[in-house]
């Protein structure tokens, strides 16, 4: 028999499994020329072990955080639509795990973007601005807030201003209307009422918004749409003066809510509907512990909402002259 050649056949090498990659930010958006501080927000926003999803809703809520326009978002995320756009702010509103990543991502990106010494800057979470603070961290992240102010001062019209410095209209709108709630520039004679109301309005949405109210519950308390509430509140996150509100903790407010209507309306049909009573009267003696301005709210939406009897106001004594 002949022998068998051994013949030593070379090892089959096994290939590594093929990862894909999911893209990046960056290459999402596409050949688009992006300036250098954007391009800074998208380089931390890739470096986040979150989806790519997630990254662009977070970048394209750093951008209206940063203009206050929708503008920016449509070019960067072909979006033509304004209720689109208005979804996916919310989207990260209503979110807690996205509400957590842009608390972070937003912390990292003033560290890398500021000025001052970063290491003089203790890590704290960011907390809400009342008017001074609101007013110098505006100007710091608003780069036109300046050229805005002088043109304003100098009776410039917003169109005129947006054509200047190469801004929207929008734009210059935005940041003029919050020149004007910082008492940097006054507005038009014509416009002195509309703006007082406006303002007027502004702060008792953030007023509530401090005391937990979600925009819901805003809109049931002051009697106005829903919409009206959140474009107020949009524009005050854009000046830093209340924080998001969480779905969580949005629920949990509205569980609360619930739990003291219920309440409410227990004793509320324990009283005699023939006492003329106040209703100031009404909540010291519910010992209820929620404030007036909430006892009066739920009494009225239960009025509407579960036929409670009216209850009648007594006369205010009348002070001798």
């Amino acid at each position: 028999m002949r022998e068998r050649l051994g013949v030593a056949m070379p090892a089959i090498q096994e290939e590594p499994p093929l990862v894909l990659r999911e893209p990046t930010l960056r290459k999402s958006l596409g050949e688009k020329e992006i300036p250098l501080q954007q391009r800074r927000a998208i380089s931390i926003l890739d470096r986040m072990q979150i989806p790519l999803d997630d990254k662009r809703l977070l970048f394209f809520y750093h951008l209206w955080q940063q203009t206050g326009s929708f503008a920016p978002i449509k070019e960067y995320g072909d979006i033509r639509e304004d209720p689109t756009i208005d979804s996916m702010l919310n989207k990260v509103l209503e979110s807690d795990r996205l509400v957590k990543e842009y608390t972070r991502f937003d912390f990292e990106y003033e560290e890398l973007t500021s000025p001052k010494n970063k290491l003089s800057r203790p890590k704290v979470s960011k907390k809400v601005l009342f008017l001074p603070e609101a007013e110098e961290s505006f100007f710091a992240r608003i780069g036109e807030a300046s050229d805005v102010l002088s043109l304003k001062n100098s009776g410039t019209t917003n169109k005129e201003v947006a054509k200047r410095l190469g801004i929207s209209i929008k734009r210059a709108e935005t940041i003029s209307r919050a020149l004007i709630l910082f008492n940097k520039t006054s507005p038009t004679p014509s416009g002195k009422q509309i703006i007082a109301e406006q303002n007027q309005f502004l702060f008792k949405v953030r007023d509530l918004r401090l005391k937990r109210y979600g925009n819901q519950e805003i809109s049931i308390s002051l009697g106005v749409s829903l919409e009206k509430v959140e474009h107020a509140a949009r524009f005050l996150l854009w000046l830093r003066m209340i924080e998001p509100i969480s779905k969580s903790r949005a629920l949990k407010t509205r569980w609360k809510r619930e739990e003291h209507k219920r309440e409410v309306l227990s004793y509320l049909k324990s009283l005699d509907p023939n006492d003329q009573v106040s209703l100031r009267k009404i909540h010291i003696s519910s010992g209820i512990k929620i404030g007036y301005d909430q006892f009066v709210s739920i009494y009225h939406e239960l009025e509407i909402k579960a036929g409670v009897p009216p209850i009648r106001k007594s006369n205010k004594r009348v002070k001798d002259k």
